[in-house]
């Protein structure tokens, strides 16, 4: 299983819309196989964020710690990835 994990000062609606990890999320997530873990509305820092969630791994997340402002554009990111 895959988790992307971001933080965003925006809303749900706003990274959506506006971010550009929000918008290029639909190229990317494959239902079953990665679960987003987005804090939005985000006001502490990203070392904060990241750690908790790496705290909360277990061996079989394989996680992707990325900015709200990164466009992914790779439809093989899994496969690269793993």
């Amino acid at each position: 299983m895959f988790r992307i994990v971001a933080a965003t000062r925006l809303d749900r609606a706003g990274f959506l819309a506006e971010s550009l990890l929000g918008r290029s999320m639909e190229r990317v997530v494959v239902p079953d196989a990665v679960e987003l873990a987005f804090t939005y509305e985000n006001t502490i820092g990203l070392p904060d964020i990241y750690n908790a969630a790496l705290a909360g791994a277990d061996d079989a997340h394989v996680m992707i710690l990325v900015h709200d402002d990164v466009w992914i554009d790779d439809w093989f990111l899994l496969e690269r990835v793993r």
